[in-house]
């Protein structure tokens, strides 16, 4: 069953710039961030604030970005100290011996360190010219470093330099902005895990701007991601080809119209999504293709042609394959840019594991609720219930009193009656009063999301971890001393996502009987 995450509303207000020939037709970064600024509905970050969603507006925000935030240029295409046996093909790069090692591939235009902090630069100036309160989120995921011709890569452009339009420009050190920067995990056990968390946390909160390279073609492009619709066949996880469709606005082609107003292309109608297919490759980073189509004026005609290919960067054919390096989320949702890495930092050692600890050290949300969705698929012949249950410490200790003396017992994984009292507890802690909601989820073999919620004010250490129930009446935990057969039932997918093998045994080992991911929206 195929699964929608994201805005599918087409009043949104996604804007319709088109790149057209800004920047040297090198501007879809900076005309993409634009389109989807406005989406935020904050009228304050838009250069017309008056009139929000009209060119000038839009033109006028995005020439601000490019040119004072990320100083976009086709200077910043830069390779240092190519390899001795030609292994890269000089007509793909443009060669700089001016920075410093190890290698660096940057495609000219925007550089993404810069963007990273051009637009959080950009948010904060304009919230202290025209104040507003919203909160507004920025965060980052992708490739640090990749790979092309076997040799290593810094595809995000930090520490680098260069003289653009006079000026020198500095980009920013990855440890400036790793808070930001939330490097994909490329550990042979866990490689890919995470991606699919990754876009529908990012695309359930509000759009998310795609940079990428295109494959076996010079250049790279950046699009304006709006939802996905999901088909897991497999409950693995992972992406597999066949399994993504992604919605998008390409600033080559992104009006239902378009029209001449005083010597200038501009889009009449509401903003126009390109549709394509999403994947991860055997590494496991994404990858897209579409058919894509790009406006091109005629000046002399004063008309306009919609062509095939990315004419800014001379290529007439459909985007076979395009990496996808740089994934940036904006959003009103209030959350932290790092809310998900730190939210399932234990979960690589204990899978399923959620650690809300640090919101109740802060003053400033240890009374708010998380509000969301838990997405869950099966691929299983048992029915699988899942729940979650608070407990005092990461090794899953927990309390519970004992009938006859009414004394207190502090439990461990691998003590008797351990499953028993944490499924009794998840399902108090699960009910209309407890802290954790799970409203009414159907246990099937296809992919849905549930209402899901937690009330911060009423947890008492924010551990938090999942325990499941097969039809069989197994109970497992991700605590394998606690299990009956001593397994490790769960398997880590991402840093709130985990899968379940639900035999005794662990059975067949593949952990896709049952996948589940945290998917928090907002903190209210």
């Amino acid at each position: 069953m195929t699964l929608l995450i994201g805005d599918i509303d087409k009043s949104a207000r996604f804007g319709n710039l088109p790149q057209l020939e800004s920047f040297d037709g090198l501007a879809c970064v900076p005309t993409s961030i634009t389109n989807a600024l406005l989406a935020l509905g904050i009228n304050e970050l838009m250069q017309d604030p008056d009139n929000p969603s009209s060119y000038n507006s839009l033109s006028k925000t995005r020439d601000i970005l490019g040119s004072k935030y990320f100083h976009t240029s086709k200077k910043w295409s830069s390779l240092i100290d190519p390899p001795e046996d030609n292994s890269i093909q000089p007509n793909l790069l443009s060669l700089n011996k001016d920075y410093p090692t190890p290698y660096y591939y940057v495609a000219a235009g925007s550089v993404p360190s810069l963007v990273i902090k051009g637009t959080l630069d950009y948010i904060e100036y304009q919230r202290k010219k025209s104040p507003f309160s919203t909160p507004i989120t920025v965060s980052t995921s992708g490739l640090i470093k990749g790979n092309i011709a076997g040799q290593n890569f810094n595809f995000t452009g930090f520490d680098l330099q260069n003289k653009i339009d006079g000026n020198t420009i500095t980009t920013p050190t990855k440890k400036e902005y790793e808070r930001y920067f939330n490097e994909l995990i490329d550990d042979p056990e866990k490689r890919g895990a995470g991606v699919l968390d990754l876009l529908m946390q990012g695309l359930l909160r509000g759009p998310i701007v795609f940079a990428m390279y295109y494959t076996g073609q010079p250049g790279g492009h950046a699009v304006v991601a709006s939802s996905i619709k999901i088909d897991d066949k497999n409950a693995n996880g992972w992406i597999d080809e066949g399994e993504g469709q992604i919605s998008f606005i390409d600033p080559l082609h992104p009006s239902q119209g378009y029209e001449w107003v005083k010597g200038v292309v501009q889009g009449k109608d509401s903003f126009r999504l390109t549709e394509g297919n999403i994947w991860q490759s055997a590494d496991g980073f994404l990858k897209l293709s579409y058919d894509q189509r790009s406006v091109v004026p005629d000046k002399d005609k004063g008309t306009f042609n919609v062509n095939l290919g990315d004419t800014s960067n001379n290529t007439f054919s459909r985007v076979e394959g395009a990496d996808i390096t740089l994934a940036m989320a904006l959003n009103t949702s209030g959350l932290a840019p790092d809310f998900d890495k730190k939210a399932g930092a234990l979960s690589a050692r204990t899978p399923g594991l959620v650690d809300f600890s640090f919101l109740l050290n802060d003053p400033e949300t240890k009374d708010k609720t998380l509000n969301g969705y838990a997405y869950s698929n099966e691929e299983s012949a048992f029915s699988n219930d899942f729940l979650y249950y608070e407990i005092l410490d990461a090794r899953g200790t927990i309390t519970t009193i004992d009938p006859i003396t009414g004394q207190k017992l502090t439990i461990t994984p691998g003590d008797d009656g351990y499953i028993s009292t944490a499924w009794t507890l998840a399902e108090q802690q699960s009910s209309g009063l407890g802290p954790i909601s799970l409203e009414d989820r159907t246990s099937t073999d296809k992919e849905i999301l549930t209402a899901f919620s937690v009330d911060l004010s009423q947890l008492t250490t924010g551990y938090l971890a999942p325990i499941a129930m097969t039809s069989d009446g197994n109970i497992f935990t991700p605590f394998a001393q606690a299990n009956s057969d001593m397994e490790q039932h769960f398997k880590y997918r991402g840093p709130l996502s985990w899968g379940l093998e639900d035999q005794l045994g662990l059975g067949d080992k593949d952990h896709n009987d049952l996948h589940v991911i945290v998917l928090i929206k907002s903190i209210v």
